[in-house]
């Protein structure tokens, strides 16, 4: 078999629909939107599911937005946090970062160790 039929048959028509286990009709005529309706629309629900589109997305969305727009793009590292706590804070988010693998501790865990800590201030108070 040559390269040419190959790539001749894996070559998949203009209007193809693939949604999860649903297998295209590829008989040679456009779509009927009716007859894939029960497939496509559960699998595109499922997709678009907020816990879903984070993992489809990532971060890469927001990058490349920054990135069009000409804007500084956000990283992940830790920020500077003046006041009182600031020890603890530092402490905790490097604390939390060693609890899940991390060598480093970045923003999300700052964020965790201040909820926490607010969390354990209205305790208190």
């Amino acid at each position: 078999m040559t390269r040419n039929e190959t790539q001749a048959e894996t070559t998949w028509p203009t209007h193809v629909i693939r949604s999860g286990a649903h297998t295209p009709n590829l008989n040679g005529t456009d779509p009927k939107p009716d007859h894939h309706k029960e497939h496509v629309e559960p699998w595109l629900s499922a997709l678009l599911q907020a816990e879903h589109l984070n993992l489809v997305i990532g971060s890469g969305l927001t990058t490349a937005l920054a990135m069009e727009a000409g804007a500084p793009t956000v990283d992940m590292a830790v920020k500077e946090v003046r006041n009182t706590y600031a020890f603890a804070v530092r402490v905790a988010a490097a604390n939390s970062a060693e609890r899940l693998g991390r060598g480093d501790p970045n923003i999300e865990d700052q964020i965790r160790a201040v909820q926490e800590l607010r969390v354990g201030a209205k305790i208190t108070s």
